[in-house]
């Protein structure tokens, strides 16, 4: 059976996240079978294991806390996912389980758990699994932070020091085209199993922080989920903003 660990993507200066990102995890997915690690910089996460990583040098020393942080796991693979990616629907735990089965097959290295574009994949379904499509080499999307299943050495493999987020999916891809030895999956279009803020999802525009700003479908996420954010100031707490309420009533 292959080792499994949740890893929630965050740092301290984003904590205002983390309350919001600990009541969908736990309403939507009260029954998920593998540990939470939760990277933070020096302070608690709401809940799970926490992974205190140390201060880093600014948003650029993301790549390397974060390989750090996975050197210092067992697990094979990594459910990866990001402090403002909220789940939105129940998740059904046997379907996580069955994909995460596929990476007893050694030539698998991602399974992104959204949809690509068409144009970016090939074939009508994986050799290994009819839910999936593998996304091509020379594909911009090839590697992706959305909430994705990974092999975790592969992941390591392409953390670069000097990164940021935004950096790493933007240069990650090309590293990637030199792995030729195995297939970077997606989800097949109408095949979501796991449903979280995000621009790729139908129900909803984007993530809960966009460029370091609050968003609309934060707003929105907290008010159909009955739960308490301070929207008040930016979720680093640098300045003040305005709530943009009236786009949500």
């Amino acid at each position: 059976m292959t080792d499994v660990a949740v890893v929630v993507s965050s740092f301290d200066g984003f904590k205002a996240t983390w309350e919001p990102f600990r009541h969908g995890f736990e309403k939507y997915w009260p029954d998920c079978p593998w540990p939470v690690r939760f990277l933070t910089n020096n302070l608690d996460a709401p809940f799970g294991e926490t992974v205190k990583m140390g201060d880093d040098a600014g948003q650029h020393g993301w790549s390397r806390l974060s390989r750090t942080a996975l050197e210092t796991m067992r697990e094979d693979v990594v459910l990866w996912i990001h402090d403002d990616n909220w789940l939105t629907r129940p998740v059904n735990t046997d379907t996580i389980v069955s994909l995460v089965r596929l990476f007893e097959h050694d030539d698998l290295h991602l399974i992104r758990l959204s949809n690509c574009y068409l144009c970016t994949t090939f074939g009508n379904e994986h050799k290994y699994d009819a839910r999936l499509r593998a996304i091509r080499p020379d594909s911009k999307q090839r590697c992706s932070l959305q909430p994705s299943l990974w092999r975790r050495n592969t992941l390591i493999s392409l953390l670069v020091d000097g990164q940021s987020p935004w950096t790493f999916e933007g240069n990650a891809p090309n590293l990637a085209r030199e792995i030729i030895d195995g297939d970077f999956c997606c989800c097949r279009e109408r095949f979501l199993p796991l449903r979280f803020l995000t621009h790729v999802d139908p129900d909803w525009d984007e993530e809960a922080v966009r460029r370091g700003e609050w968003t609309r479908t934060a707003v929105k996420y907290a008010a159909q989920e009955r739960i308490y954010v301070d929207f008040s100031t930016h979720p680093n707490g640098n300045k003040n903003v305005t709530v943009p309420y009236d786009h949500i009533r």
